[in-house]
């Protein structure tokens, strides 16, 4: 009977357990719902206050009140810091504001979250871009062409590509521009304005023999665009195609009546081929006499640019030239008196200083002698 009775109060002593236990449990699980409840209205309050002042940061960049967007934006991030668009955005509001340092120091915290990022790579490139770092931010817009772009970036890539390109014809290397500019030919979209805009930059990358290509194209469809045929002009310009250039340039000028840029590139040209003394057709004697007129001007050119301190090493030359230009023409010039002249102007322009400009007169003479000595 003990035993009964011992075994009925260690029953009830387990079941006093078991059930101060499941009150214990269900307590706790109580208390975690409700703090999860809690939590879950609190991340909900946090990103619908994040998402007002996102919006109202949009809204004050696009009226210009870069300070205040700025402010906005930085609330935003603060309220949901994990939120790669107001990121972004706060980055594009800091760096339309000036604040590069500002820009890169956010962008720098997003691409060690996501390094494949391509929107923060691509204003990582403009902010370096900003501040003269040009081999950075060719990295980076590297890193934009070839990163994760979402779904709502349409364009991204390409504008990327073209940002780069424009960066890159901005400096002497043109070799790297060129590089960059064909992958951009195959994928940029086909519409007249985007052709224009490369064959330009196959100009600036030293490639006219390609701008040309997509300028005849043009005009092939459009014989009335006026654009499309100064950009031929210009192509066939660089080329030394003098003849059809200057019936480019005056197309184009025909076409568009009243343009200063399709006009004086018609008198640069129409210069150019009066002077130029290797076109063909041209007799010798024509020929000796333009080389002489090319030799007096890059005198010219030479002795305005320089004045009375020039080095004392070069007064030997432009003596020379000054002695080859005081002699009377021969009676029966030779093609290698021709050829003597261009040499010597040819010397004698190699010696102006860098920086000097070409007076206005002379940009005729710098054309040809720039060409000839490529």
């Amino acid at each position: 009977m003990n035993e009964a009775r011992a075994a009925r109060r260690s029953a009830a002593s387990a079941g006093s357990f078991v059930g101060t236990f499941a009150l214990i449990f269900a307590a706790i699980a109580g208390l975690f719902a409700l703090d999860t409840f809690l939590a879950d209205r609190e991340r909900a309050a946090n990103r619908s206050e994040a998402r007002r002042l996102f919006e109202e940061g949009v809204r004050l960049e696009r009226r210009g009140a870069m300070p205040a967007a700025v402010d906005r934006l930085r609330s935003a991030v603060s309220a949901e810091r994990e939120n790669p668009v107001y990121q972004r955005a706060l980055a594009a509001a800091l760096l339309a504001a000036g604040k590069e340092s500002d820009a890169q120091a956010l962008l720098t915290e997003r691409l060690q979250h996501d390094p494949l990022d391509a929107e923060a790579s691509l204003l990582m490139a403009r902010a370096l871009a900003g501040v003269g770092k040009t081999r950075q931010a060719i990295a980076f817009y590297h890193r934009a062409i070839y990163g994760q772009w979402g779904a709502g970036a349409s364009g991204g890539r390409m504008q990327a590509r073209f940002e780069l390109v424009e960066l890159l014809a901005s400096k002497p290397d043109r070799q790297e521009l060129l590089a960059e500019l064909l992958p951009l030919q195959t994928e940029a979209p086909t519409d007249v304005r985007t052709r224009k805009r490369i064959a330009r930059l196959f100009l600036t990358a030293g490639s006219p023999s390609r701008a040309m290509e997509i300028f005849r194209g043009i005009v092939r469809r459009d014989r009335t665009d006026a654009d499309g045929y100064a950009g031929l002009g210009e192509a066939e310009f660089q080329r030394g195609n003098y003849r059809a250039a200057c019936r480019d340039f005056a197309t184009a000028v025909k076409l568009k009546g009243s343009d200063s840029s399709a006009e004086a590139r018609l008198g640069l040209c129409t210069r150019v081929l009066a002077l130029d003394p290797t076109q063909r057709g041209l007799g010798t004697a024509e020929q000796y006499r333009r080389s002489r007129d090319l030799l007096a001007a890059t005198l010219g050119a030479f002795d305005s640019c320089t004045g009375p301190g020039r080095h004392a090493s070069d007064l030997p030359l432009a003596d020379s030239v000054r002695l080859a230009l005081g002699r009377p023409a021969p009676p029966s010039p030779t093609a290698e008196a021709m050829e003597d002249n261009l040499d010597l102007a040819e010397r004698l322009w190699r010696r102006r200083p860098p920086a000097c400009p070409m007076p206005s007169s002379g940009h005729a003479t710098e054309v040809l002698l720039k060409r000839w000595a490529e």
